[in-house]
């Protein structure tokens, strides 16, 4: 079935596979036109359509502030039964609010605690209309809050997943574990009547604060005894309990004001559910200053900066942790945006490396090796959000919101134009992949090999695409590509081998079961893949690895894509580096001066590279 009939205002609408912008466990949502977007439920009980009805016909949708994205106009089936509504479109450009939380990002898009607070203080006073109208949010998270780029003034928010709101006597049927008030544990089906409050809600609210804000969870961190967040939050050890080992990627606590620590240890060590003051945060925007050094923004009144008062710790080459060696490949003052690993050549096994780096808007190309950096290309000036591939001596540049793909000649001391592309999108991103040898991209509903040749880009067509609706990876190791069709909410994966044998497959995902974030991670053999997906079912988030001909393989929360050997799993924590293998883990090494878990591990020949925002390292055994 590629294509539903709707009901609108009485005219049929039919909603082409092309028009799916974001598919998930409860429905699937569709592009209505230029400004419009449609939600179509996969089933729809009799209390939704009531639901539904009811806050359409009292004209909800126009007494709500504007970032929040109602439901408008009711849609129908063919055989008059209402299936789900109509909605403003959401911005392109909006981003969902958890990306605030990961350091690399907020580095990489220059976003300081002041730009921060300016969201969070949009979002408070959102929250605060809505509970004026009678209306709970109940599951309010990082997930149903997207932000727009800083350069929206003043900073702008949008709220999206409205319908499960709970208002008139009408629950809220769904919540996120890691947002959910402890009080509401116990609680199996949210569904059978309201039981969100205003406190429940500035409790996420909080808990939003703090993880945007110091990039933690408030029961983050470890435990001795109470090992999971769930069991923190039950006995109310929080982050900043004694006994707790504090995240080392996290941001210090210092940098909250005394007010908001208070205020902290109100909500998360005694339990209590005040609303949040707005002068909190306020107070606190007022107070911030800059370190000269390090560019950290905290309350003036502290004494020195959180992070720099002591002189930060470098790791020297060839310095041992655990069983691992790590050698200290690069260092920028700017942001590692990519790499890619340099074929076999006279100098040895892929000795040497291409990293993609930008600096005060520069974007530059770095050529280094094992024992440092060999030659610098400056490119181009530019905002953050340009995407990148590198495909024997071209560069691939993709420009924020754009389908154009420009070739770029990097053989020589200057880069020289070679060529420009368009290809299609996925979810509204322009999809293409590189490799060693090929630029892949999707035109007229195929997917395109290139290669250089005379100059000019000679392409071939190796399969179909749907479009809109299919995803490209490449590998680094060898010309192994890998892709996902989606259709109507169906996943089918497939990894293309050098010489065009292929394998697919369908994703295995349990009923209600949505795709959140996915990636793939190639072998460092380069002769397999393995598609990471990162899903939600109800209020569970899942961590999945897909490979063909085996089973679906569950893994620990991840941040960047884990690194996949032949026989396991490698993923970056706080702690160290994580070997997941069947049902057993290891950690390789207590490495935790050297990782974190938003970095980036990618398999090498000689061990595993570790990508952080400015710094590159090498891990052998």
């Amino acid at each position: 079935m590629t294509q539903l009939t709707i009901v609108l205002n009485g005219q049929t609408h039919k909603l082409d596979q092309a028009d799916l912008l974001q598919a998930g466990g409860e429905g699937m949502v569709f592009a209505l036109g230029d400004d419009r977007a449609v939600k179509v439920y996969h089933q729809t009980t009799a209390a939704q359509q009531q639901k539904l009805a009811q806050f359409v016909g009292v004209s909800m949708a126009g007494r709500l502030p504007s970032a929040v994205i109602a439901p408008q106009e009711l849609i129908y089936n063919p055989q008059g039964e209402i299936i789900g509504f109509t909605m403003r479109r959401m911005a392109a450009e909006a981003q969902p609010f958890k990306k605030l939380a990961n350091p690399q990002y907020d580095r990489q898009h220059k976003l300081g605690i002041p730009q921060l607070v300016a969201y969070l203080q949009d979002i408070h006073t959102t929250l605060t209309a809505l509970h004026q109208q009678g209306i709970v949010v109940g599951d309010l998270n990082d997930h149903n809050l997207f932000f727009l780029p800083q350069n929206s003034q003043p900073p702008h928010t949008a709220w999206i997943d409205v319908d499960s709101y709970q208002w008139g006597g009408y629950p809220c049927p769904v919540a996120l574990q890691t947002f959910l008030d402890p009080y509401l544990y116990p609680i199996t089906d949210f569904g059978e009547q309201p039981v969100f409050s205003e406190g429940s809600d500035w409790y996420a609210f909080f808990v939003l604060l703090v993880k945007t804000l110091l990039l933690t969870h408030p029961y983050g961190g470890t435990h001795h005894s109470h090992k999971s967040l769930t069991a923190r939050a039950e006995n109310k050890i929080t982050l900043l309990h004694g006994a707790v080992v504090y995240p080392k990627q996290a941001r210090p606590p210092e940098i909250l004001s005394d007010e908001l620590l208070a205020h902290f240890q109100r909500v998360f060590g005694r339990g209590e559910r005040p609303p949040f003051p707005p002068r909190l945060l306020a107070d606190y925007a007022q107070s911030l200053t800059e370190c000269p050094q390090c560019g950290l923004h905290y309350p003036a009144q502290r004494p020195n900066c959180p992070t720099c008062r002591q002189q930060t710790f470098v790791p020297q080459p060839s310095q041992r942790a655990g069983t691992l060696k790590f050698r200290l490949l690069l260092e920028t003052p700017g942001h590692i945006v990519q790499i890619w690993l340099k074929p076999e050549n006279n100098y040895g096994s892929h000795n040497r490396f291409h990293a993609l780096v930008q600096h005060n808007n520069l974007y530059s190309l770095i050529y280094a090796g094992m024992n440092g950096v060999i030659d610098e290309m400056p490119l181009f000036t530019g905002e953050p959000g340009y995407r990148f591939g590198l495909f024997g001596h071209h560069l691939v540049v993709n420009p924020p919101q754009r389908p154009h793909l420009l070739i770029l000649d990097v053989s020589g001391q200057e880069p020289h134009m070679a060529g420009i592309v368009e290809t299609a999108a996925f979810e509204g991103t322009a999809v293409f992949a590189t490799t060693p040898s090929y630029l892949y991209r999707i035109a007229s509903g195929y997917i395109l090999r290139g290669q250089m040749q005379d100059g000019k880009l000679a392409e071939e067509m190796i399969g179909t695409a749907h479009r809109q609706q299919t995803q490209l990876w490449g590998s680094m190791h060898n010309d192994t590509l890998a892709g996902l069709h989606r259709i109507l909410g169906d996943y089918r994966f497939f990894v293309r081998q050098p010489q065009g044998e292929t394998a697919e497959f369908a994703l295995p995902l349990a009923t209600g079961e949505s795709v959140q974030e996915m990636g793939v991670s190639f072998n460092g053999d380069g002769k397999s893949a393995a598609l990471m997906l990162h899903t939600r079912l109800h209020h569970q988030m899942n961590y999945w690895q897909f490979a063909a001909d085996q089973p679906p393989v569950a893994l620990p929360p991840f941040g960047a894509t884990p690194a996949t050997l032949q026989t396991a799993t490698l993923i970056p924590t706080d702690q160290g580096i994580l070997k997941h293998k069947g049902h057993i883990q290891t950690l390789v090494a207590e490495a935790a001066d050297y990782t974190s878990a938003s970095d980036l591990i990618l398999p090498h020949p000689r061990g595993l590279l570790i990508q952080q925002s400015q710094r590159l390292y090498l891990a052998e055994g």
